[in-house]
């Protein structure tokens, strides 16, 4: 399996780490999480869960049809947004 991590940042209080996964059968899988050693502060989780929604541009820019639908979203200590 191939993996890939991107770090990102924005402003003071975007933090993020993008995964992408790739197994031998060619499937994709990816992930996200906010990097933070502690809890973070609740302004941080704010901040960079809209940063997060890349399923759209994906969906639309790389061509991959169906991906919004197909995402399973986890929320750990907080309530997760709705999909918009």
């Amino acid at each position: 399996m191939k993996e890939y991590y991107f770090d990102y940042r924005g402003g003071s209080k975007v933090r993020g780490e993008l995964r992408f996964m790739i197994d031998s059968r060619k499937r994709i899988e990816y992930s996200q999480s906010l990097i933070s050693l502690l809890q973070p502060p609740r302004e941080y989780i704010d901040a960079t869960l809209p940063v997060m929604r890349i399923e759209f541009r994906l969906e639309r820019e790389a061509g991959l049809p169906g991906l919004q639908s197909a995402v399973a979203q986890d929320c750990i200590r907080v309530v997760c947004p709705s999909k918009a």
